[in-house]
């Protein structure tokens, strides 16, 4: 970051492992009429998506933590209106793009034109509202898995959570056909939220988490448990 934040002001965020590329993009853009955040890490970009106004999001294809369409496809399950831009260095990433069926809005290859560039920018940018209302929470069906398996697509998102400083939120469905103890999973799904630090919200519309949740309120630091419009929203915070 090379400036003070205006909070009247969208965002850019860049991702890349290469800090010259990185120190090139922030040069580039020094005067554009956004912030940009420039970052090696894709948690510090993903946690930028939910806290502020992030209008584009480019990022590097080939990265060692985790590929650009890895971080696409994480990115438009949970802010499908965020234009996406990759920057790629390689002729086979359109073919993994196809295969891995995102959306994007550019492939730029290095080295890139400038002017293209921020022209592009300019144009994404420009477009709709606040995108961090449009975040969506992580869905998870329980038919045909046990609460152990549920629990293990679960803890990627609280750890993700707990580095970007945010709460959890969880849409669980078809939890009347989960296999396994219910209260299991959830003094199980308790204790991970002590152990990561995060607080978790859980929705699901069939009324048995509610139930559930109130029956076991007293031992697993149940903060909330409200019926709003047909769908529970349950939320505690970490002991």
């Amino acid at each position: 970051m090379t400036r003070h934040e205006d909070p009247d002001q969208p965002w850019v965020v860049l991702l890349d492992d290469d800090p010259g590329v990185l120190a090139a993009l922030r040069r580039l853009l020094r005067g554009e009429p956004y912030q940009v955040l420039a970052t090696s890490d894709p948690l510090e970009a993903l946690g930028a998506l939910g806290e502020r106004d992030v209008r584009v999001l480019i990022t590097d294809q080939r990265m060692p933590r985790m590929n650009g369409t890895e971080l696409l496809g994480w990115v438009q399950a949970r802010f499908p209106q965020m234009p996406c831009v990759l920057l790629t260095g390689f002729a086979d990433t359109a073919l993994v793009v196809e295969r891995e069926d995102l959306r994007i809005e550019r492939l730029v290859s290095k080295p890139w034109h400038d002017g293209d560039l921020k022209n592009l920018i300019r144009e994404l940018g420009g477009l709709g509202k606040k995108l961090r209302e449009a975040a969506r929470p992580c869905r998870i069906e329980c038919a045909g898995r046990s609460d152990f398996e549920v629990l293990s697509l679960i803890l990627p998102e609280l750890v993700l959570a707990r580095e970007s400083g945010r709460e959890a939120a969880l849409e669980i469905t078809e939890l009347t056909k989960l296999q396994g103890p219910l209260a299991r999973f959830l003094f199980s799904l308790v204790r991970l939220s002590a152990e990561q630090k995060v607080r978790i919200r859980l929705c699901e519309g069939s009324g048995l988490l509610r139930t559930a949740l109130l029956a076991i309120g007293d031992r697993a630091a149940l903060v909330t448990a409200e019926d709003r419009g047909g769908q529970v929203d349950s939320s505690w915070s970490a002991a």
